[in-house]
C-alpha cells in the first residue's frame, strides 16, 4: 500500500508540474486544448497526490510527524484567514493565499487527522475500518477541492463539492451501521461474559466453601496430631534443659517427636514418617501408636528391639490391603533412652544418627542404614550405649532442615552445614539455640517454598 501511495504522489506531481509548465510556456498550436484541460488535469493530479499521501500516511506512525504537521497546519490556517480577509478587502493575492492554505491543509494535516480518527475507531469497529477511513479522506479532499474550484471559478466545482458531500453522507451512514452492529455484538458478548462471570463466581464460592471445609478438617487433624506430641510439662520434667524446633511444611506433619517415661527412664523419639501433610500425619499416628504399644504394653526395653517390633507392626498393618506396596511406608527415626542418674544414653537409629557435642568437639553416633518399614535390607536394629558427661549436648533431627533449598544460588543447605551450625551455637542457652536455628532457616529459605517438614531437638545433660 505504501508503494502504491508513492506511485500516486509521483504521477500527481508530474501532472501538476506539466500543467504549470504549459501555463508558463504555452504552446500556441495547443493553447485552446490546454486551457480546456487545465482544470481536469489539475483536479486529477491533486486527487493522485492526495490519495497517495493518504495511502502513505496510513502506514506511518502519526506521532513521528505531529510536530511538523502542527506547524504546517498553523501556516495553512493563517494563509486561509489572510485569503478570506484579502477577499473581503479586495486585496491582491487573495485567491493565491486561499489556494495555498487549502492545499497545505489537504496534503499535510488532513491525512494525519484521518489517521488519528482511524486509530480511535479501529478499537470500536472491526473489519473494514481502514477502508472507511480512506473513504473519509477522499470525501474530505473532494469537499476541499470543491471549495477551491469555486474560488477559482473552475467548471465542475459544484459537482466535486456535491460528490464530496454525498461521499461524506455515505461514509457516515456506513460508519453508523457498522458501529450499531458492533454495539449489538458487544452487547451479546457482554451478556455472555456476565453469565460466564456469574458461573465463575458460583464455582469460586463453591471451591472456597470446599477449601474452608478441608482446612477446618486439617486444623482439626492438627489438634488431634498434637495430642501425640509430648506436652511441655513432660518435656521439662524428663529432659529439663532442652529445645524443640518443630516447623511442619503444611498444617499437619509427617515429622513428629514422641516421649514416654517408664521405670525412671526417659524414652524420646525424633521421627520422619513417610510423606508429609495429611498422609504423613496418618503415618505419624501409626508410628507413635506402635511405639507406645512396644514400650507401655509389651514392656520392651531395648531400643533396637522396640524398632524391630514397630517395623513388624507397620508391615502387618500396611500389608492388609494386599498390594505389593503395602508395608513399604514407615519412618526414619532416632530413638533415645536416657538414664539421667547414671548418665547413660542408649539409642537406636533408622537411616539417621545422633550428634553429641562435648568440649567443643562434635561426635556422630551412627545408627542402621535402613528405615523402620519394609525395605531391601531387613536386619535387626542395633542397640548402642554411650556414656554421657555433664555439659554434653545431644542433638537429633530429621532431614527437612538440611534438604531445604535456598541461599544465593538456590542450593540445599546440606547436613554438614547443619552440624557446623550446631557446633557454633551449642554453648548458648537452649531457647537461644532454637531461635538461631529458626532465623537461619528463614534467611536461607528466602522466597522459596519450604520443601519438607523440619524437626530438630537438643538436650543438654
Amino acid at each position: 500500500m505504501r508503494k502504491g501511495g508513492i506511485i500516486c504522489i509521483s504521477l500527481g506531481i508530474v501532472a501538476f508540474l506539466g500543467t504549470i509548465l504549459l501555463q508558463v510556456f504555452p504552446v500556441t498550436n495547443f493553447l485552446e486544448h490546454v486551457d480546456a484541460l487545465v482544470p481536469t488535469v489539475l483536479f486529477t493530479s491533486l486527487i493522485l497526490i492526495t490519495g497517495g499521501i493518504g495511502l502513505t500516511y496510513f502506514q506511518v506512525d502519526p506521532d513521528r510527524r505531529k510536530r511538523v504537521v502542527r506547524r504546517i497546519t498553523i501556516v495553512a490556517v493563517v494563509l486561509v484567514l489572510f485569503g478570506i480577509i484579502s477577499k473581503i478587502l479586495h486585496a491582491p493575492g487573495a485567491s493565491l493565499e486561499f489556494i495555498v492554505g487549502l492545499l497545505l491543509f489537504t496534503f499535510a494535516a488532513l491525512p494525519l487527522v484521518i489517521k488519528a480518527r482511524y486509530e480511535a475507531r479501529k478499537n470500536l469497529i472491526k473489519g473494514k475500518t481502514q477502508l472507511l477511513n480512506f473513504a473519509d479522506f477522499i470525501t474530505f479532499t473532494l469537499i476541499i477541492f470543491g471549495i477551491l474550484f469555486r474560488v477559482l471559478h473552475w467548471p465542475g466545482a459544484n459537482y466535486v463539492l456535491i460528490a464530496g458531500v454525498v461521499g461524506l453522507v455515505v461514509s457516515f451512514i456506513s460508519w453508523n451501521r457498522s458501529f450499531r452492529g458492533e454495539v449489538k455484538l458487544r452487547a451479546v458478548a457482554e451478556e455472555q461474559l456476565k453469565q460466564a462471570f456469574a458461573q465463575l463466581e458460583e464455582q469460586h464460592e463453591h471451591i472456597t466453601q470446599k477449601n474452608r471445609e478441608i482446612l477446618d478438617s486439617i486444623h482439626y487433624a492438627e489438634r488431634i496430631q498434637k495430642t501425640i506430641l509430648p506436652g511441655e510439662k513432660f518435656l521439662k520434667e524428663s529432659l529439663q534443659d532442652y529445645f524443640v524446633y518443630y516447623h511442619p511444611r503444611d498444617i499437619v506433619s509427617g515429622d513428629f517427636y514422641w516421649g514416654v517415661k517408664r521405670e525412671g527412664l526417659t524414652y524420646f523419639a525424633v521421627a520422619d514418617s513417610t510423606g508429609h501433610g495429611v498422609p504423613g500425619a496418618f503415618m505419624s499416628l501409626l508410628n507413635s501408636n506402635f511405639l507406645n504399644e512396644a514400650i507401655v504394653e509389651k514392656r520392651i526395653s531395648a531400643t533396637g528391639e522396640i524398632l524391630n517390633f514397630v517395623r513388624e507392626r507397620l508391615i502387618d498393618a500396611l500389608s492388609e490391603d494386599g498390594s505389593e506396596e503395602g508395608g513399604k511406608d514407615g519412618m526414619d527415626c532416632v530413638l533415645l533412652k536416657l538414664d539421667a542418674e547414671r548418665r547413660v544414653l542408649e539409642f537406636s537409629a533408622a537411616n539417621n544418627s545422633v550428634i553429641v557435642i562435648r568440649n567443643n568437639e562434635l561426635l556422630e553416633l551412627e545408627g542402621n542404614r535402613m528405615p523402620v518399614g519394609r525395605s531391601f535390607k531387613m536386619d535387626t536394629f542395633d542397640t548402642k550405649r554411650f556414656e554421657l558427661l555433664p555439659g554434653d549436648v545431644i542433638y537429633a533431627f530429621t532431614d527437612g532442615y538440611a534438604d531445604q533449598f535456598g541461599g544465593p544460588q538456590g542450593k540445599k543447605f546440606m547436613r554438614k552445614n547443619l552440624t557446623k551450625a550446631l557446633l557454633e551455637i551449642h554453648a548458648l542457652p537452649m531457647d537461644e539455640q532454637s531461635l538461631r536455628l529458626q532465623q537461619r532457616f528463614t534467611e536461607w529459605q528466602g522466597k522459596l517454598e519450604q520443601l519438607d517438614d523440619v524437626l530438630i531437638t537438643g538436650i543438654r545433660v
